[in-house]
């Protein structure tokens, strides 16, 4: 009973850090399908679909191979620093990102602010994908919490300083990842271990 009391109560808090943002996304949902209108919330909704993609393409790798090799590479001086992987994860985030709007004819005035969105999920992901690794739970339970909470609360401030449309919602969903980014790196500088 005692090897599973940790299982337990880590398994719970996973739940929760899946359930709280899953509540805030409906209400996400609800809220700004009403304030934008059901086209605009649409153009954002096809955005963010594509940009989950081609996070997924280009961070995949990494997050897939970190789950397998962090724990056993921990203290492998061979490892590729963590800035080059992500270097390398952009890259293809941007090649991607490029090759997909020159294929679909979209203005490329809108490259920078999918980059920039494409990158702070992937970052989001990875960031989190090494606290899971190195079983800290908490800490992917508190990091989720916090993106969520910014996610609906950075468009609301948008909503009373600048008119609100999918544009906007984008750059406050991309924001919300980078800020949350930066918390995981303020607090676990030390966990992360990076280099």
């Amino acid at each position: 009973m005692l090897k599973a009391k940790p299982l337990l109560v880590e398994a719970f808090l996973y739940v929760i850090a899946k359930l709280v943002p899953g509540l805030i996304s409906l209400l996400y949902l609800i809220l700004f399908t009403r304030l934008l209108g059901i086209t605009e919330f649409g153009k954002y909704s096809l955005f963010i679909a594509q940009f989950n993609l081609i996070a997924s393409l280009s961070f995949g790798w990494l997050n897939q191979s970190e789950l397998r090799y962090r724990s056993a590479n921990k203290s492998d001086s061979d490892r590729p620093s963590y800035f080059i992987l992500i270097f390398f994860a952009s890259l293809i985030s941007l090649f991607v990102t490029i090759i997909f709007y020159l294929i679909n004819q979209i203005s490329f005035d809108k490259i920078f602010l999918s980059f920039f969105c494409i990158f702070s999920i992937g970052i989001f992901g990875y960031v989190k994908i090494i606290l899971q690794s190195d079983i800290k739970p908490k800490e992917v339970l508190f990091g989720s919490i916090i993106q969520s909470i910014l996610l609906i609360m950075i468009p609301i401030i948008f909503y009373f300083v600048a008119p609100l449309n999918y544009n906007n919602l984008l750059i406050s969903m991309g924001l919300s990842y980078f800020i949350t980014c930066i918390i995981f790196l303020i607090k676990n500088f030390h966990v992360l271990n990076l280099s």
